[in-house]
């Protein structure tokens, strides 16, 4: 037995009535019930006399779409007011800061434009261009996504630190990571060279050879206020190393802060990583307050898996 409650039955309000669901051959399903016991109200006594009512149900009807009425709920002008509307409403419920880094990040763009010198670099073994360029759109792979080429460059330079590491290696998270809208990307490819001698094999110009992501952002607690260009990756291939390009790329990121009047980098690199350590501080990167401490257990020193470091920008 279930309940059925019936809301209203001639002007009778919350009337609870056991039901039985019964089922014939050959014949329409039906829901019989019986009154309960309680006394009903006199005006509603000559309508539930009987014990038992069954109450017949048509089959049901599979719902058809409907279509759209004609009008001006759907003129091209109300669909082009709502979008408006919609967008202002989303807009609303994006936070002031990232707004003021999307803003920060488009100026920067128009100074580093595409013949700016700093895009231009040559290593001891072949000359390569830097492109600046959103998370979701590179110029130079015609919209390609990219992002799955750093990531795997990500895991090749990488990859044994984080496994190292009590945070492990989560493709998937850095790579939701990596698509933040307010992250910018430094592209590094091979540039272009004359190829006239069909001997010789054109190099592949597509190809990410190495990359340093930054955000402006106010990552730097307890000073929650303060604006700072956040450096979150440097990787490049092992035949790009030790020509300076790295030290470059980092001036790159410091440019951006200089321009935007923001005074402070920041940047994190794992403990075990000695060589990039000792770059960093080279370029005058200090261990910041809010790095994570180290800890001691039964008296040894455990060191944290990564360093926060910062710089104060002249």
């Amino acid at each position: 037995m279930a309940l059925l409650q019936i809301m209203s039955i001639a002007g009778v309000t919350d009337t609870r009535m056991p039901v039985r669901l019964t089922a014939r051959q050959n014949a329409s399903p039906h829901i019989a019930f019986t009154p309960r016991s309680a006394p009903l109200p006199p005006h509603c006594n000559h309508i539930l006399h009987c014990s038992t009512v069954q109450l017949t149900m048509a089959p049901l009807r599979r719902a058809t779409a409907s279509r759209p009425r004609a009008g001006p709920r759907n003129s091209p002008r109300v669909t082009i007011k709502h979008a408006r509307t919609s967008q202002k409403r989303d807009l609303s419920k994006t936070s002031p800061m990232t707004l003021a880094s999307k803003n920060r990040a488009d100026r920067f763009k128009i100074f580093l434009h595409d013949d700016h010198p700093l895009l231009s670099f040559r290593t001891p073994n072949f000359p390569v261009t830097i492109e600046l360029c959103r998370s979701s759109r590179s110029k130079v792979a015609d919209g390609r996504p990219f992002l799955n080429d750093c990531l795997e460059l990500i895991e090749y330079t990488s990859g044994d630190d984080y496994r190292a590491s009590r945070t492990g290696w989560h493709p998937k998270e850095k790579l939701k990571e990596m698509q933040d809208s307010s992250m910018l990307y430094l592209l590094v490819r091979r540039a272009e060279t004359d190829t006239s001698d069909t001997a010789v094999q054109a190099p592949d110009t597509q190809k990410i050879l190495g990359f340093l992501s930054f955000m402006y952002t106010n990552d730097d607690p307890p000073h929650t206020d303060r604006e700072v260009v956040y450096i979150y990756e440097v990787h490049l291939l092992d035949e790009l190393r030790g020509g300076g390009l790295g030290s470059h790329l980092i001036s790159i990121a410091e440019e951006a802060a200089r321009q935007m009047g923001i005074s402070k980098t920041m940047l994190t690199v794992f403990s075990r990583n000695q060589k990039a350590r000792k770059l960093y501080e080279k370029l005058g990167y200090k261990k910041d307050a809010c790095s994570p401490a180290d800890r001691e257990i039964r008296g040894r020193i455990i060191e944290a898996d990564y360093i926060i470091m910062g710089k104060e920008l002249n």
